[in-house]
């Protein structure tokens, strides 16, 4: 493990590069890393979509232990992805279940599950006693939602954002399946919206647009905000996109969608609202991500490249400790023989 501490100014903000290390592979081979959370006492859970299962190592890259496998019984998966962690506890996301879970993590890392929920879900967080989710869920009028908040102690949903909303198209109650302009966009460059919170407030963000939605939970009052720089390259609907999406070539599709910046997270705090978004370098063969830093009333400060971070595909994983304002990001490369190495660099955001 490779530890050097770099800052890199930001205005009044430093983004601090902590450490990377190298995950071990020779015990359990990582075959589709999907997501990564860190304990506080820094155990790495990494989830993997390929061979699910959740791998753990400690700061020096060793594995320490795995857990779940494929099936339909206790404690086995489909797609699993690790979407927070907080107080020993893992909100786990099944996309071929369609199943939300969340599992404590005790001694020795045994893991149990607690708590399972339904629903198509593309980002969660922890809220107190409640979930703030993103996803796909309709109202009694049949009209889409991609943003809500799971009372889990009354199992109701307070439904926030309407799908066209995230798609920052006009206010029209049009079911989703009439709305050929939300399918459009939602078919040719994507469906998910990152969220997170601090207090009253959440915030959201739709891959496809850097534009930041705030919604007071107090007045529920919403406001946008975002600011796209040279790097920033909006993504666009081209002939060339939808012949690669409708003849199905994956690797037109992938070329296409290269020209495009996607946004990859978003992190409330106190001080600050993060965003990340994601480049590729020809120069690298990979996506390389891009942090942007606002107040929280949405004014720009700054941007700059997260530095080590390489990711050979558009999702990659995240994790933000806000007890310590440290950035974990999953790295991963592709060497000459076709072999993956992944890392986790750690970052510390001075605010």
């Amino acid at each position: 493990m490779a530890f050097l501490f770099q800052a890199i100014p930001v205005q009044s903000q430093e983004v601090i590069f902590c450490w990377k290390t190298d995950l071990a592979q020779k015990e359990e081979m990582i075959e589709a890393a999907g997501g990564i959370a860190v304990t506080d006492k820094e155990i790495i859970v990494l989830s993997d979509s390929q061979a699910v299962n959740f791998k753990f190592y400690d700061i020096k890259g060793n594995l320490l232990n795995v857990f779940g496998k494929r099936g339909q019984g206790p404690d086995e998966f489909g797609t699993p992805r690790v979407y927070d962690y907080i107080d020993s506890k893992l909100l786990i996301n099944d996309w071929q279940r369609h199943k939300l879970s969340v599992y404590k993590i005790g001694e020795n890392l045994k893991i149990k599950r607690v708590q399972n929920y339904f629903g198509v879900y593309m980002d969660a967080r922890f809220m107190g006693n409640n979930l703030l989710l993103s996803g796909a869920r309709t109202d009694r009028n049949g009209l889409w939602y991609h943003l809500f908040i799971k009372n889990v102690e009354k199992d109701k949903y307070n439904l926030l954002l309407q799908t066209r909303e995230m798609l920052n198209l006009p206010p029209k109650k049009i079911l989703l399946a009439r709305d050929n302009k939300a399918k459009e966009l939602l078919s040719n460059i994507g469906g998910r919206m990152y969220c997170d919170f601090f207090g009253d407030s959440i915030y959201a963000v739709w891959e496809g647009l850097l534009s930041v939605i705030k919604i007071d939970l107090k007045s529920m009052t919403k406001s946008r905000f975002g600011f796209a720089t040279k790097n920033y390259k909006r993504p666009k609907i081209t002939k060339a996109l939808i012949r690669a999406k409708k003849k199905r070539n994956l690797e037109d599709y992938r070329r296409e969608l290269n020209k495009s910046s996607m946004v990859r997270k978003v992190i409330a705090t106190k001080e600050m609202i993060i965003v990340i978004y994601m480049n590729y370098v020809d120069s690298l063969s990979h996506l390389v991500p891009i942090i942007q830093f606002y107040t929280p009333e949405g004014k720009f400060l700054n941007e700059n490249k997260l530095p080590e971070a390489v990711f050979i595909h558009r999702f990659i994983p995240f994790y933000f400790n806000k007890e310590t304002d440290c950035l974990y990001a999953l790295s991963a490369t592709m060497d000459d023989d076709f072999e993956m190495h992944y890392a986790v660099i750690k970052y510390r955001i001075v605010l």
